[in-house]
């Protein structure tokens, strides 16, 4: 048994982080067990170091003129806060698209350096390491098959943004990346980092390979082993409950025992689209800022 205050979820764009997330949340709370998700595109994020439009603003100018490592240092800053805030909480918290995605996916369309977005990585990895956290990674070993789902069901206009960001990132123009294929050889050299950001950590980590589509299935299968994961044995009472949520796990890293999970093909699992039910927050504004 081990225990948590943490639970990271991350994939790239359409990978099921929120739908998990959703899902993982009503199985805590079910079970009595305080817990918050933080919506990666939610206001007042915790670990963002915006707030409002002002200091969005300087992030994004910080970002477009080479000032990107006083970003880091303002988002090491927060991460270190929240941290902080974690130890003395009662809650279990979960974040998606927070560890490899939010700065990271800001650095890396920037073409910063895969050492540096890496070495930013291991001190966030180091200052939550006290909450003993947890990560599930969902991955998807058909990227084209993923992303057509993601553009076809987000509509023509959300898929052209996601393409003219590659292209117009300094990253795509450097590779010359362009239409539907580009956007399919950003997001493959993309999970290659995470893979490799993975690996470097020691942390608890579940691995899901999620298919293009969710199906109801997911929910009683394979979300249902993502649950299993994070649930702790059922106390004798109530009362037995402790502070800090017990979760029992398998390492996944080179050499250890690995624990994996195929999600299953269809529709939405929690029957909402969770990304549907947001109005567009920073974060969105900060990706499209990447358009010139």
């Amino acid at each position: 048994m081990r225990r948590t205050k943490l639970i990271l979820l991350e994939g790239i764009p359409g990978s099921g982080k929120s739908t998990l997330a959703q899902t993982l949340l009503r199985d805590l709370v079910a079970q009595g067990v305080p817990a918050r998700w933080w919506y990666e595109e939610e206001r007042d994020h915790p670990v963002y170091v915006f707030r409002d439009q002002a200091s969005l603003h300087k992030v994004i100018t910080a970002l477009h003129t080479g000032r990107y490592l006083a970003v880091v240092a303002d988002a090491l800053d927060q991460w270190h806060t929240f941290a902080n805030a974690l130890q003395g909480a009662e809650e279990v918290v979960l974040l998606d698209g927070c560890l490899f995605g939010y700065l990271s996916w800001s650095l890396f369309p920037l073409a910063v350096a895969e050492t540096e977005i890496h070495a930013y990585l291991a001190e966030v990895v180091r200052l939550l390491t006290p909450v003993a956290p947890c990560l599930i990674y969902l991955y998807q070993d058909d990227i084209a098959a993923s992303l057509h789902r993601v553009c076809s069901s987000r509509g023509t206009t959300i898929a052209q943004a996601y393409i003219q960001n590659v292209e117009d990132s300094a990253y795509g123009q450097r590779d010359g990346l362009r239409g539907f294929q580009g956007l399919v050889q950003y997001w493959t050299a993309y999970r290659a980092f995470s893979d490799r950001a993975r690996a470097a950590i020691a942390w608890p980590t579940l691995a899901v390979e999620t298919s293009p589509t969710f199906s109801s299935a997911f929910k009683t299968s394979d979300a249902g082993r993502s649950s299993r994961y994070i649930r702790q044995t059922q106390p004798e009472s109530a009362a037995a409950w402790p502070r800090r949520f017990q979760v029992q796990i398998a390492t996944h890293r080179l050499g250890q025992a690995t624990t994996e999970v195929q999600a299953q093909s269809g529709a939405d699992p929690t029957g909402t689209d969770a990304t549907a039910q947001q109005p567009p927050k920073p974060r969105e504004e900060l990706v499209a800022s990447f358009r010139r």
